[in-house]
């Protein structure tokens, strides 16, 4: 995407790197639930720099938001008033 075309006349192929971008999605989750903030701010354009598709990114985004916020919705039933 920020790379140029190294190619003769074709579109540049890379895969994205799993293990790569969970190396970052751990600690970038880590940092953001410190701060009070979701993931997806930094998650997500790490992703696409991954070289992973928009709608991929955006679908592993939602899964690294969704256990917070779950863990986050558990102990508000708690506190609920009736």
């Amino acid at each position: 995407m920020f790379l140029p075309d190294k190619s003769a006349g074709g579109t540049r192929s890379v895969e994205p790197n799993l293990g790569l971008a969970l190396l970052f999605a751990a600690p970038i989750s880590v940092v953001a639930g410190m701060l009070g903030v979701g993931p997806g701010f930094l998650l997500l354009p790490t992703l696409i720099l991954l070289h992973y598709e928009p709608k991929h990114a955006a679908a592993i985004n939602t899964l690294a938001v969704m256990p917070p916020s779950f863990s986050a919705l558990i102990p508000s039933f708690g506190n609920r008033n009736h």
